[in-house]
């Protein structure tokens, strides 16, 4: 039985089918607010654009040549870009998942097991992919290396920031702190049931009220401890 880090087959997938997804939006609003070859030239004719002031993304389809000219590009750059913020930052760290992460059954948590990680953590995973994707011709090949060969299967993003990535069923559970753990964690005599629900026991408070509250094995509950 796997314990609930082991996912990195799903990490993958989910990577695959969000970064799909992400393309998918850019392609499609690119087209919608590109020129076509004959629009540029009738800009042109009519003094509409001016060569040596414009921004430019150009991009050919056989015959056929789209562009984004001044304006037009700067604005599908900051929506791009907004876009790209609030789903691979805000959203998990709102929820714990993105679409891709929804799709693969995988949550994105804190150290201790809370659920959501929150923006702050999430926004320091992500900037840590230019270390993860390095060397960048074999795309994430660190982050992929770094996650097989530590026991909480940590990219260097999840490293940093002080975030695991878990099986949804997991997410929201105390997590044993292992020897992989973040410096200063306590395993205390926890111990995290691989295949279900963690068992009964104290564990560091998510909360952060106390240093210790008690799950129950399905639920925390009221009981703290200093």
């Amino acid at each position: 039985m796997q314990p609930p880090t082991k996912v990195i087959g799903r990490r993958v997938g989910a990577i695959l089918i969000d970064s799909l997804i992400v393309f998918a939006f850019n392609a499609i609003l690119f087209f919608l607010m590109a020129q076509t070859e004959e629009d540029i030239i009738r800009g042109l004719g009519e003094g509409d654009i001016d060569l040596t002031t414009s921004t430019y993304f150009n991009l050919d389809l056989g015959d056929d040549q789209y562009s984004l000219v001044g304006s037009d590009f700067t604005i599908w750059l900051l929506i791009t870009s907004v876009v790209g913020i609030l789903y691979w930052m805000v959203l998990p760290g709102l929820k714990g998942w993105t679409v891709g992460k929804l799709i693969t059954g995988i949550r994105v948590v804190k150290d201790d097991g809370t659920c959501p990680a929150g923006v702050g953590k999430n926004v320091v995973r992500q900037l840590l992919w230019i270390a993860d994707y390095f060397p960048y011709f074999i795309p994430y090949l660190t982050g992929f290396i770094v996650a097989l060969t530590n026991d909480r299967n940590k990219r260097v993003g999840d490293i940093v920031a002080g975030t695991l990535v878990v099986r949804a069923s997991a997410a929201g559970q105390p997590i044993a702190a292992g020897a992989g753990a973040a410096p200063g964690a306590q395993p205390f005599a926890a111990q995290q049931v691989a295949a279900g629900p963690a068992a009964a026991d104290w564990y560091p408070d998510p909360q952060g009220q106390k240093r210790l509250r008690y799950w129950d094995g399905s639920a925390w509950t009221e009981h703290t401890a200093d």
